[in-house]
């Protein structure tokens, strides 16, 4: 397997057929796809899944954004039907899948970083510097899913106690600019952070482990600190001799307003980390008129 880079520099690169870098005999290859906007499109494949290992595919940027080696885009969209993998396909671990963007990052393809044989499971992370979407849940292979934008609340669409909790957005990402243009983009420098179901992020620790990570936002304290919301009740399932883990670490606040609970035959772990980009907030459990509970038999 080898590698392929596509990079636009200053215009939009769209997959609309296959990229491979498949490895038959050995682990699989690493794709970059680049360019100031990056679209996957419903009929677009990106593999770089090997027989002994899956291979690592960087659509938009690099992990968290922090390689400046990288040329990170500003809008990357994973469109409906597109389909991003880096299996293990005989033996071994899952690979590693990166979605990224400087301004605004939309999901709602598939992506896959499956382990087998006893493999691990890969790592899929799907972020961005500023607002993130998502209406599919990554295949991990009991690997680890991370989700990194500002900030977020993670409610129950139609029947939240948040009012900001409106559900999936519809964006249209065609006017994105460098500098940021910010007329496409959803009204968060005013305050409304990128929203998360809380059966998506169920949906996930059945497949895997989640990081829910707010170290990619500003944290400026001003346009948006890089606050976590738990604002509705998390329901899991574990399944069966399965341990899951997790993760809340924001760069300034975490707010646990509702109940965690797994009801399962399986273990949740659940990790709660704030302050890690300097912020002053602290981790709230509950609050006004309601105790919060967490029940992870």
């Amino acid at each position: 397997a080898g590698t392929i880079l596509v990079d636009a520099l200053e215009g939009e690169t769209v997959v609309s057929g296959t990229l491979e870098a498949k490895g038959t005999e050995r682990t699989g290859g690493n794709i970059d796809v680049f360019g100031e906007t990056v679209v996957v499109s419903p009929s677009g494949l990106v593999d770089a899944s090997g027989a002994s290992g899956g291979g690592r595919i960087r659509l938009g940027g690099s992990f968290q954004g922090r390689d400046t080696a990288v040329h990170h885009a500003q809008a990357t969209h994973l469109q409906a039907g597109a389909r991003v993998q880096a299996d293990a396909l005989e033996s071994g671990a899952g690979g590693e899948i990166i979605v990224w963007s400087e301004q605004i990052t939309l999901v709602d393809g598939y992506a896959f970083a499956r382990g087998i044989d006893g493999g691990m499971g890969g790592f899929v992370e799907t972020s961005s510097r500023g607002f993130f979407n998502v209406t599919t849940v990554p295949e991990t292979g009991g690997g680890t899913w991370l989700i990194d934008p500002e900030d977020i609340l993670i409610c129950n669409f139609g029947a939240s106690s948040d009012p900001n909790c409106t559900g999936s957005v519809d964006v249209d990402i065609t006017n994105v600019g460098s500098p940021p243009d910010s007329s496409f983009l959803p009204d968060n420098d005013n305050g409304i952070p990128s929203i998360l179901s809380v059966t998506t992020i169920a949906q996930a620790l059945q497949n895997g482990n989640v990081i829910i990570s707010t170290a990619g936002g500003n944290g400026d304290g001003v346009t948006q600190a890089g606050v976590i919301t738990l604002a509705d009740d998390l329901d899991v399932n574990i399944p069966s001799a399965s341990t899951r883990t997790l993760s809340f670490s924001a760069d300034d606040e975490v707010k646990i307003q509702a109940d965690i609970s797994n009801t399962g035959l399986g273990v949740l772990n659940v990790n709660i980390n704030a302050n890690l980009g300097g912020g002053i907030g602290p981790i709230e459990l509950g609050k006004a008129g309601r105790n919060v509970a967490f029940d992870l038999p």
